[in-house]
């Protein structure tokens, strides 16, 4: 008799959680993760701005995350996440009509860009994470795995966002999403639960047959769960190694999102060619983060973020000195694959080190980690291009980076009074 499902039980709400992560990440992503890519050149043609000024705009999402961090994490720890989905929602619906009305003003480009990114940074992948994290145990990556692999699909988003702001034009199509926006927080809202144990079920939806035999059952009720608190995470050497490991790949990671259509336009490409390398892209996100993602509640997880490390590295590599259709191809394979599999393996990962007791709490260092670290990469690349008008030094220069991670990953140690994981 197995203690756990051997496949998807519907009546297990940690299922539906899942779910309804990936249908937000979906949206998240087509319309802002590799969304605003579309827009960059738009608005800076019409407005006359410079690429590092649009990348420094952007590059807020990854600061407010920063900013934000630290405190969401540990709200969505004591009071639940529905209290962040309703105000992120609002934010990010309030920014995107904000951003329609620019009319030619930075300043107003930068408060409008950054109050979606503090609704985001509050309402999405911090909330969405911790949830589907406190629901599941030895199947959370896969369940994981599952919320995410709504930034896979979110791809398919751009190629109607470009033919969007060609035919309509970008402040029609952002005030379109707004709208949008705010039926899919809503409805997000309805469903996010913040532990099982607030509404009589279990992680991972164990059976009654080990409950029968557990007696009174309280959160560290599987006998190798982890529960530390956020004071001892915090000593432990192996959680900034973890740290500086992911905010390395995420220099890369934040970069291609941001600049994949600009640089492929300035080599030459058209924008539509470069909204459908994204939708490529995407695709392989999907599949690596489906392989990658499932596998990681079977094999050791720092190996399989090592090997999405070292796809994510030299697709950057050669994103950065590409030169022929085919080429594109390669790093649609090696991007795509290596990025899709890291995201949710790292969150797993992080919840299998320190437990479920301080999740929100690792879940918002390790984003404020990411955002110090991605800011850098998007606004360097925009300085590179408004010096040589291509962005060839600028990916290549940050794929090489990327192989850093491999050995500081290698390097992490199990807290010290855990035998077992």
């Amino acid at each position: 008799m197995s203690l756990f499902p051997r496949h998807i039980n519907f009546k297990f709400f940690g299922w539906w959680i899942a779910f309804t992560g990936f249908f937000q990440l979906v949206w998240v992503s087509g319309t802002i993760f590799f969304g605003m890519s579309a827009f960059i050149d738009p608005i800076a043609d019409q407005y006359g701005w410079s690429r590092a000024a649009m990348a420094g705009a952007i590059s807020l999402q990854r600061t407010e995350s920063g900013i934000v961090g630290p405190f969401v994490g540990p709200l969505i720890d004591k009071f639940g996440a529905r209290l962040p989905i309703f105000f992120g929602t609002i934010l990010t619906t309030i920014g995107f009509f904000w951003l329609a009305r620019t009319d030619g003003s930075i300043i107003h480009f930068y408060f409008a860009f950054g109050t979606i990114a503090l609704g985001v940074s509050i309402g999405s992948v911090i909330t969405t994470t911790t949830v589907i994290g406190n629901w599941f145990i030895k199947y959370r990556s896969t369940a994981l795995t599952i919320g995410f692999l709504g930034t896979g699909l979110g791809g398919f988003l751009i190629p109607l966002l470009v033919w969007g702001i060609q035919i309509y034009g970008w402040s029609n199509i952002l005030d379109i999403i707004a709208v949008v926006n705010l039926f899919v927080g809503f409805l997000v809202l309805a469903f996010m639960r913040h532990k099982p144990e607030q509404y009589g079920q279990y992680p991972d939806g164990i059976t009654p047959e080990y409950l029968k035999h557990s007696g009174d059952i309280k959160e560290g009720y599987i006998p190798n769960e982890i529960s530390m608190t956020t004071k001892e995470i915090l000593k432990e050497k192996s959680f900034w190694l973890i740290n500086l490991s992911f905010g390395i790949t995420g220099i890369a990671l934040s970069t291609v999102m941001v600049f994949a259509i600009p640089n492929l336009s300035s080599i030459g490409f058209d924008p539509i060619i470069g909204a459908y390398v994204l939708t490529a892209t995407s695709v392989l996100l999907f599949i690596g983060r489906l392989i990658i993602g499932f596998l990681a509640d079977t094999f050791n997880k720092r190996y399989l973020l090592c090997l999405t490390f070292a796809l994510i590295g030299f697709g950057t590599l050669l994103f950065g000195v590409l030169t022929e259709p085919w080429h594109i191809i390669i790093f649609v394979i090696l991007y795509g694959a290596g990025h899709g599999g890291t995201v949710p393996v790292r969150f797993a990962y992080l919840a299998d080190m320190y437990g479920r007791k301080s999740y929100g709490t690792v879940i918002g260092i390790t984003t404020t980690t990411g955002a110090i670290f991605g800011i850098i990469g998007p606004i360097y690349a925009g300085y590179i291009y408004d010096q040589y008008l291509n962005y060839r030094i600028a990916f290549t220069l940050i794929g090489i980076l990327t192989f850093i991670s491999i050995p500081l990953i290698l390097m992490v140690k199990e807290p010290k009074h855990i035998e077992e994981i």
